[in-house]
């Protein structure tokens, strides 16, 4: 198994993971409440949400951050997390047959 593939398990294991915490935790409060991407990132390790922004802001582009990955983070963290690991699945896939076509 690759690093990628490990990776793409990986990505959808936690989004997993966080969709079940989601379904228990409305059952406990009655009520469907969505984990947003941000909030599950920020009870993980708050500072390196807090270093991502700045180095994203001070480093890279300024407008980067504030529509596109605010907007990333208010999503549904177990969508977003499914949708990297379907990715990664999908690039090593295609690297796959370029390497075997090649060789």
């Amino acid at each position: 198994m690759t690093v990628i593939k490990t990776f793409a398990w990986f990505f959808i294991a936690v989004a997993f993971g966080v969709a079940a915490f989601e379904i228990i935790s409305s059952i406990e409060k009655g009520e469907y409440q969505i984990m947003a991407l941000g909030e599950v990132w920020y009870q993980a390790d708050k500072a390196s949400l807090n270093t991502a922004q700045a180095i994203i802001q001070r480093y890279l582009f300024a407008w980067l951050w504030d529509p596109i990955i605010i907007f990333l983070l208010t999503l549904p963290a177990w969508a977003v997390l499914t949708v990297i690991g379907l990715l990664l699945f999908y690039f090593h896939r295609r690297s796959n047959k370029r390497r075997k076509f090649l060789c």
